[in-house]
């Protein structure tokens, strides 16, 4: 799934562990990997774009 390879490439540029993003975001720890099998919760998306500061549609896209 795209969408987890895209928040760990942009957990890298921006020196932040995923597990901190998680934190962060008010998400459980090892839900962002968990994506890679089940679909998350758009709600959950979002949190992580903003912590992130990007958009959803960037953290979904295939070719980042």
């Amino acid at each position: 799934m795209a969408l987890v390879e895209n928040i760990k490439q942009l957990c890298e540029k921006r020196r932040i562990a995923v597990s901190e993003l998680e934190e962060k975001a008010g998400l459980a720890r090892n839900s962002i990997y968990k994506w890679n099998k089940h679909n998350p919760n758009v709600n959950a998306v979002v949190r992580v774009a903003r912590v992130l500061d990007t958009t959803v549609d960037s953290l979904i896209k295939e070719d980042n």
